[in-house]
């Protein structure tokens, strides 16, 4: 509510008769127009009357995908400022620096303009909003991070969070051996590097200028760019520690630290783009609607977070064979015979190659979803073509 009374409302919604006003920034729901069921919603804000008569004004806000405002806060000026999600990928981001599903909006005091947008790692921002008397935003996300954001100017080079590089939200923590995603504004090159092996068959500590250090240590690197690096957890890591920072060195520009916490495991499964799982089948083929795996068949997935150091291998060292050890249970969706689990041949150790047998009937399924279980930490599920 506003000094003079007026209260706001946010959300989502595709109601075709919703009442945006003339004026207002978004008057028309901008969705695709033909479906076989619902419609993706937008989000939406509302002005209404002090005396709760009638509407001041009323807009939309989104894209072609599901969008939601889950926070509202107003700010000394009026504006209105909305956190909330986003799928659609012509989400306006005039003032962002990711391309992650969570957003930050500013709409004016009028409804009829966009000050101020932006989308957030997934995770970061969306679960609750205030601002303060300067005009500061203060963000909390589901993952556990609460940030203060400024509205105005370029965003400080800053760690905004972590995540599995697998999937997950971004937050405050990791396992030992993980291969993270950090997520920040102006921690890298603007050119996006890969890395390429050492001499040695390592991953390189120094990559594009860039280092991110854990007290005087230098976590291996295998991607840098502007907003987003993934590197490598060591195997140091115990679960349950807390004091931890990281710190991103940027062609010798550092970053403030960023506090985190190690816990003893978090696994996810690598995706595709569709969210199906990377896969193998027993056959050789890679996974998918048009190569389904049988029934009874084994399947070979790719995992991070396990929290196991390997046999033989060490920080940043790319495994050249398949060193079994015991990590993990698969679900595909009951207890599945698991053959391996050990280092992936090629991949830098802390990714985890896991052979398992699916079961030996999906009824009609198309699909099968499988999950990874280490010391009661699941994955997020996963997808699996499969056929009789």
């Amino acid at each position: 509510m506003d000094a003079a009374g007026s209260a706001y409302l946010a959300g989502s919604t595709f109601d075709p008769v919703f009442p945006a006003t003339a004026g207002a920034y978004q008057t028309a729901y901008d969705g695709p127009s033909s479906f076989s069921y619902f419609p993706p919603p937008d989000a939406f804000v509302l002005k209404l009357k002090p005396d709760g008569s009638g509407v001041v004004w009323a807009t939309y806000l989104g894209g072609a995908g599901a969008d939601a405002a889950t926070s509202l806060a107003l700010d000394g000026s009026g504006v209105v400022w909305l956190a909330g999600t986003t799928g659609s990928s012509d989400f306006p981001n005039a003032q962002g620096w990711s391309q992650g599903g969570d957003f930050l909006a500013g709409i004016s005091a009028t409804g009829a303009a966009l000050p101020y947008c932006a989308r957030y790692p997934t995770g970061t921002v969306a679960q609750s909003l205030a601002v303060d008397s300067y005009g500061l935003l203060h963000a909390a996300g589901g993952g556990g991070i609460v940030s203060a954001i400024s509205p105005v100017g370029k965003p400080a080079s800053q760690i905004f969070g972590i995540a599995n590089a697998a999937y997950g939200s971004a937050g405050g923590q990791m396992a030992r051996g993980e291969v993270i995603s950090i997520f920040g504004p102006d921690i890298g090159p603007a050119t996006p590097v890969s890395y390429t092996p050492t001499g040695a068959g390592s991953v390189p500590a120094s990559l594009g200028g860039v280092q991110v250090m854990m007290g005087s240590y230098a976590l291996p690197l295998l991607y840098v760019s502007a907003s987003q690096i993934n590197a490598v957890a060591p195997f140091s890591l115990y679960g349950s520690a807390a004091g931890l920072t990281l710190q991103v060195i940027n062609n010798g520009v550092a970053t403030p630290f960023f506090p985190f916490s190690s816990i003893t495991a978090d696994p996810e499964i690598f995706q595709n783009p569709d969210g199906s799982a990377v896969a193998v089948n027993q056959d050789g083929t890679i996974n998918s609607a048009e190569h389904p795996a049988k029934s009874g068949s084994i399947v070979s997935i790719w995992v991070t977070g396990v929290g196991t150091t390997p046999a033989n291998l060490q920080d940043g060292q790319i495994a050249t064979g398949a060193n079994p050890f015991d990590c993990c249970v698969v679900y595909a969706p009951s207890a599945a015979t698991v053959v391996h689990s050990g280092s992936a041949p090629g991949a830098v150790a802390g990714v985890v190659q896991i052979n398992f047998q699916l079961p030996l009937s999906f009824l009609t399924l198309s699909t099968t979803e499988v999950e990874v279980a280490v010391g009661g930490h699941y994955s997020y599920p996963v997808a699996i073509y499969t056929a009789q």
